[in-house]
């Protein structure tokens, strides 16, 4: 069984050079590029509320309000994001009356950061997605966020849901059921910084909820090569 040699990229410091990887596969193996940059340590994970612990909904729970939401990540000059799979999980108010509505929904500001720190709501410390990887990340992430930042500009809403209760009688104990949102794009747009991600929900109740982010944080020299 022959070797196949095969020339790949490698994107370590201080800037890709060609390195051969050998295969004793008789064919040859592609991988695909997000995986790759995940090998390369550019994979990221971040996430809302916490075990039975939900986070409750920016503008008290009720109410959208751009400059309370429940997650922003900041995309600095020169970094490149691309998001992977961000998901949202409702935890449905009780007793809410008929007809009332929660909502969900990702959004990018492609204008610039927000500028969310620690004073504006809970700083989190994404993990990157190769377990031995060393260093942080390039992106800042904000959760729970309860003083406001400046109003990011909705440049593009990525996906969002709404669902709506329906009951018949008044009786108490009525319960939505649960909803959520799986953003897993085969196509994904390149968030080139500065731009800020963010995701928010409310409803006609407080509205707590949960949240998942995977994402590509990429030194935006680099992007031109991936192709």
């Amino acid at each position: 069984m022959a070797d196949i040699e095969v020339r790949a990229k490698s994107f370590a410091s201080p800037g890709p050079v060609d390195t051969d990887l050998r295969t004793a596969l008789t064919g040859l193996v592609v991988t695909d590029w997000k995986e790759a940059l995940i090998a390369r340590g550019f994979g990221w994970m971040t996430d809302v509320g916490g075990g039975t612990t939900p986070i409750v909904g920016g503008g008290a729970g009720t109410t959208f309000d751009a400059q309370t939401p429940e997650l922003v990540i900041d995309v600095p000059t020169n970094t490149t994001m691309c998001v992977l799979r961000a998901s949202i999980v409702l935890e449905m108010p009780i007793d809410a009356a008929d007809g009332a509505v929660a909502e969900a929904e990702m959004y990018f500001n492609r204008t610039g950061v927000s500028g969310a720190t620690s004073t504006n709501g809970t700083v989190e410390t994404p993990i990157n997605m190769r377990s031995d990887a060393v260093g942080g990340c390039p992106c800042s992430v904000v959760s729970a966020v309860t003083t406001n930042i400046t109003a990011p500009t909705i440049s593009q809403c990525i996906d969002r849901i709404q669902v709506e209760k329906e009951i018949t009688t008044s009786a108490t104990g009525e319960y939505y059921s649960q909803a959520r949102v799986d953003y897993v794009p085969q196509t994904m747009p390149f968030i080139v910084g500065p731009a800020t991600w963010v995701l928010w929900w409310a409803g006609a109740s407080a509205q707590g909820g949960y949240a998942t982010v995977d994402f590509l944080a990429v030194p935006t020299g680099l992007v031109e090569d991936l192709v």
